[in-house]
């Protein structure tokens, strides 16, 4: 099924999409989730930035290179921007926050915040039962993980991009660098190619994706809209 959230989104003009948030009080709505059964690929942000929450859209932020690296790592057959984020769903992709709070910085979050949104993330999983959960941002590995120990016993964290040790509900976990442009660890070049990587991984390991079927899937659920960019 669908999230409600999913089935409730919002439609935007583009013109209203594009305002500036003007502070936490007025753009503190949650983000939609966007899922539907057997996703490929599950992509888990860490929270809405003020921007995002404003209009209403995943990874809005001014900079952010998500949308631009999707393409250019052919996970998506085409460039789309921040406005037609629900579109992920006709290509088997999900799109969640692990804490749905908005806040200016991740610095702002708190361990109950954290602990919350790991009990949500894992009925998120259960309800989609994605192949793979991708989580983009590397810090996000401690969030989801916060006891994690490696196969020798001890005390272990997620320090670079590509597949994780372990597994969420069951599920692999693939880690990507947080395309924020306030990410100065990576170059452009370099998340790239984590994201060239999370391709080859879902073609090796995960059936093709049938977009016709997922196409009409979002006709009758009626997720498909006309954005209008008057």
């Amino acid at each position: 099924m669908l999230s409600n959230e999913a089935s409730q989104a919002p439609m935007m003009s583009m013109r209203e999409s594009e305002r500036e948030p003007q502070s936490i009080r007025q753009c503190d709505q949650p983000l939609p989730d966007y899922l539907l059964p057997g996703l490929r690929a599950l992509f888990v942000g860490i929270n809405p930035g003020l921007r995002s929450a404003a209009v209403g859209h995943h990874f809005a932020g001014r900079g952010n290179r998500f949308w631009k690296l999707l393409a250019d790592a052919e996970l998506i057959p085409e460039q789309i921007s921040y406005t037609e984020d629900w579109r992920l769903l006709q290509w088997g992709f999900g799109l969640t926050n692990l804490v749905t709070r908005v806040t200016r910085s991740i610095q702002d979050l708190t361990r109950q915040d954290f602990q919350s949104g790991r009990a949500r993330l894992l009925e998120l999983v259960d309800q989609s039962r994605p192949g793979v959960i991708v989580l983009v941002g590397v810090s996000l590995h401690a969030a989801v993980f916060p006891s994690a120990r490696s196969s020798k016993g001890a005390s272990w964290r997620c320090d670079r991009w590509g597949r994780c040790e372990h597994r969420l509900a069951g599920t692999p976990v693939f880690v990507l660098p947080n395309p924020s442009g306030r990410n100065a660890h990576y170059p452009y070049d370099d998340m790239l190619s984590a994201y060239r990587a999370l391709r080859r991984y879902l073609d090796e390991h995960l059936p093709p994706h049938d977009a016709c079927l997922q196409l009409d899937f979002l006709r009758s659920a009626n997720i498909l809209r006309i954005v209008d960019h008057g």
